[in-house]
């Protein structure tokens, strides 16, 4: 196996660091609805329950990437060390970054959503109707059958001793069958509560202003399961898996030759976490992981919207309204260990300045690489507003047509992947995600969606000798009809 090495700007070679995984799925699902009708009520009463078996491994980054900056270096694939040394000599690797893992990362997770909710579509009068309704739901975190997860917990953090090692901040699965001694342990979700507040409640009216004009309008609340990507990323470390992000000067002891640092063995873990204080070496690298929020709580959306329907025609109706959208705690990651900037009025562990040489020592979180500390959580948030106009006109005469037309706007700090609740990395700053507020990415201020079929006219009767007066009879008989 060679790494996926990618030359900037000319080719790349190898394979995607995701190549090596595979997965068995199955969803056990159970549902029930009991409807009562009474007076003016109609009221439902229903419960679902699915349980997900989420067998998989995913031997992430074990062959190793490796970025140059061009042909050259690709060629020349040499350390930063002096030339006496073998190196280049200019004090950077040829390697502009590099990133490789090791671990043990097949998973057994094991998943229960409940949920469960009451509706009463009550119909007060001729010309009012309302909708009432509260649903809760209960959507679990991934918990590995084995209890292999572990973390990072940073209020648990604690920064190495000057050329030291600490374990400070790491936990592991209370349920571990292969416990780490001195590691604390934490609820198997390794998340602090379970999602056990997570009520919806929904309203919705419609009211008859005149015989041909409606008002309908209405409100509710709607909780979003985490992707199963969650355990997924859980799966990816200590103390189970560890990995290594080196750029820039980190890189100077490396070459083409002897790229990466020396991580632990796969028959080696579970191992025992540590974080060790600079200078960094090949045996005692900055390192990387993925890190759960213990205070991750389940994503939800709010969504609000008023219309006027008015029929213009028996086959025309003219609609206008507004709808609005809140998105709340949604899924995002981002790369706590940014680099700080360091003055002489502001220290940073000791540095006065702030060089792309010293990046690696300016972290909050000295142990972990600048890009190497992965934090899943659920803070960003999306507002959508919009006004909407249609016209609809109904098979007559021969037309159909459905034009519409969306006047919004659409904001967020994340836009995410458009897939639902998946952990998408933040762009920009880090540390202030204010900043990376504006047009969400798939923002469209104006939209117009025209539509139509139109029957065309019959060209009229055909000869009557042509074309039989009972058509399906004939051909009956042809078919029976011998030598036909």
């Amino acid at each position: 196996d060679i790494p996926q090495v990618t030359v900037t700007g000319s080719f790349s070679l190898g394979y995607s660091v995701n190549a090596d995984q595979g997965v068995n799925q199955d969803t056990y699902h159970f549902v029930d609805t009991l409807s009562w009708i009474k007076g003016k009520h109609q009221v439902r009463v229903g419960t679902e329950l699915r349980k997900y078996v989420d067998d998989y491994y995913s031997n992430n980054r074990f062959r190793g990437t490796l970025t140059l900056q061009s042909f050259g270096d690709f060629l020349t694939g040499l350390a930063g060390t002096p030339i006496t040394q073998g190196g280049n000599g200019t004090g950077f690797s040829n390697i502009n970054s590099s990133s490789v893992a090791s671990g043990v990362t097949d998973r057994m997770d094991r998943i229960t959503d409940f949920s469960w909710y009451v509706q009463d579509d009550w119909k007060l009068t001729s010309k009012l109707s309302v909708n009432l309704g509260l649903r809760w739901d209960y959507m679990g975190y991934a918990v590995d059958k084995l209890g292999r997860n572990g973390s990072f917990d940073t209020r648990k953090y604690q920064p190495p001793p000057a050329n030291g090692q600490t374990s400070a901040g790491f936990v592991q699965s209370s349920a571990a069958q292969k416990a780490v001694p001195g590691i604390p342990g934490v609820s198997p979700t390794l998340v602090d509560r379970a999602p056990v507040k997570n009520f919806a409640p929904r309203f919705g009216l419609a009211y008859r202003l005149t015989e041909k004009t409606a008002m309908r309008g209405g409100y509710g609340i709607y909780y979003d399961r985490l992707s199963n990507q969650l355990g997924l990323l859980e799966a990816l470390s200590l103390p189970g898996y560890v990995r290594t992000d080196l750029q820039g000067a980190a890189n100077v002891s490396y070459s083409l030759q002897d790229p990466f640092p020396v991580l632990p063995q796969q028959s080696q873990f579970p191992v025992v976490p540590v974080l060790t204080a600079p200078p960094y070496t090949t045996d005692r690298p900055a390192i990387g992981l993925n890190a759960v929020d213990p205070t991750l709580r389940t994503p939800y959306l709010q969504q609000w919207g008023l219309n006027v329907q008015h029929q213009l025609t028996a086959a025309t109706v003219v609609e206008i309204g507004y709808v609005g959208t809140k998105g709340s705690r949604l899924a995002t990651q981002r790369l706590i260990n940014q680099p700080l900037l360091a003055t002489a009025a502001n220290p940073v562990n000791g540095q006065t300045t702030s060089t792309a040489a010293n990046a690696q020592l300016r972290v909050p979180y000295v142990g972990f690489s600048p890009t190497g500390l992965v934090w899943l959580e659920t803070s960003t948030d999306s507002r959508y507003n919009s006004l909407q106009a249609s016209v609809t006109r109904r098979l007559a005469k021969g037309l159909r047509m459905l034009a519409s037309y969306t006047w919004s706007k659409s904001l967020d700090n994340n836009s995410g992947s458009g897939t639902g609740a998946t952990f998408t990395q933040t762009d920009g700053d880090q540390i202030r995600l204010g900043l990376n507020r504006g047009p969400s990415d798939f923002d469209r201020t104006q939209r117009m969606v025209v539509n139509f079929s139109y029957v065309l006219p019959s060209p009229g009767r055909l000869n009557s000798r042509t074309v039989p007066r009972n058509p399906s009879a004939t051909l009956a008989q042809c078919a029976a009809a011998p030598g036909r």
